[in-house]
């Protein structure tokens, strides 16, 4: 899709949960060229969590997953947190339809709904499950790899409205990637 005009640009730091190093959210403003670190922090008095690794902007808000802690932030648009939900191991996140998908390492596939705040999962469709898309009516996810570390070959294809699996597409071993371009997915 075109690029939307923006003033500046949130990055997420992922921190290391097993080491103790808290992940934080920055903000580079493209005006002044300053780097503004520890957003988060600074407007809630509180850690955002060792393992933070997406953000997505959705409905005015912002989705952010923390793996380890298993919880995902909603933030109003000054980065003050609004509340958050559990998720057993998030990833990675995607909004589309009145929904915000979020892929999990315990593989299944979340939705959150915006309207009536409610949570549903899918049926189990992989394993350590990483990236997702949304493209009409369809949530893609990468299947990445097992508990043992053994790879997967496929991105599950799944129904928005329901999450019901339509397909496993075949692609090259540990996909943990996808993109969609608003008519294709790579």
């Amino acid at each position: 899709p075109p690029p939307v005009a923006t003033t500046g640009m949130l990055i997420i730091n992922e921190g290391n949960y097993y080491s103790g190093i808290d992940g934080s959210l920055s903000y580079f403003d493209y005006a002044t060229g300053k780097m503004t670190n520890n957003v988060f922090a600074s407007m809630n008095g509180k850690s955002l969590g060792g393992t933070p690794n997406d953000i997505i902007s959705c409905g005015g808000q912002y989705f952010i997953p923390v793996t380890e802690e298993n919880l995902v932030w909603i933030l109003d648009e000054n980065m003050k947190a609004l509340t958050s939900f559990q998720v057993t191991k998030p990833r990675r996140v995607a909004a589309g339809g009145n929904s915000v998908f979020i892929s999990s390492y315990d593989g299944h596939v979340y939705a959150y709904n915006l309207t009536t705040k409610t949570l549903t999962k899918s049926e189990v469709v992989g394993a350590c499950l990483e990236d997702i898309v949304f493209l009409r009516d369809y949530v893609y996810v990468c299947n990445a790899y097992n508990a043992d570390y053994t790879y997967n070959t496929n991105v599950v294809k799944l129904k928005a409205s329901n999450l019901e699996k339509v397909a496993d597409i075949t692609v090259l071993c540990n996909p943990t990637s996808i993109e969609t371009d608003g008519n294709n997915i790579y």
